[in-house]
């Protein structure tokens, strides 16, 4: 489940220990460039198999709540930020709201609003981000990582709207 990538770049390596390429002398760096040449590594940070389990289980017990009623909630997912897990679905924006998460929402416009595709703050991924923000009120929305959200009804992958991309990245 990829949800976003990172760059981290590599503390200064004396650049005759690096390689490029597909070896031979043309794809080594000179040995008198000076320590400067960071390499850049592109880490893909995945959500862990249990954040799925907890998905798949709260999928089912909406089903046990609600049944194929119209109150069942359109899509669901799951929120990481190293060992804090948290799913939710969409629904009624959240009270109270992390301040931080608050501020990144309000640039789009006022909470419960019509935004540029849904109402601000009622998406899964405000919901299930919140609830890890308060009680690690130090993050930034783009810490968190998600799970690819899907559809409560039929399970299928959902791409996140304008709305959280403008907010999560």
């Amino acid at each position: 489940m990829y949800s976003s990538l990172r760059l981290n770049f590599l503390p200064k390596i004396p650049c005759n220990l690096l390689s490029f390429g597909y070896g031979g002398k043309s794809s080594r760096i000179s040995r008198n460039e000076p320590y400067t040449k960071p390499l850049a590594v592109i880490e893909k940070k995945m959500a862990s198999g249990e954040l799925n389990r907890k998905l798949t289980q709260l999928r089912t017990d909406l089903f046990k709540k609600y049944g194929r009623s119209n109150k069942l909630p359109k899509v669901i997912i799951g929120a990481e930020y190293r060992k804090k897990r948290a799913v939710d679905h969409s629904g009624k924006c959240p009270n109270p709201l992390a301040r931080k998460l608050e501020k990144e929402l309000l640039k789009i416009g006022p909470l419960r609003s019509k935004g540029h595709h849904n109402f601000i703050g009622s998406c899964c991924e405000v919901r299930s981000s919140n609830q890890i923000m308060i009680k690690k009120n130090f993050l930034k929305p783009t810490d968190i990582s998600f799970t690819k959200a899907k559809r409560t009804r039929t399970g299928q992958n959902k791409h996140r709207c304008p709305n959280c991309q403008i907010v999560f990245g």
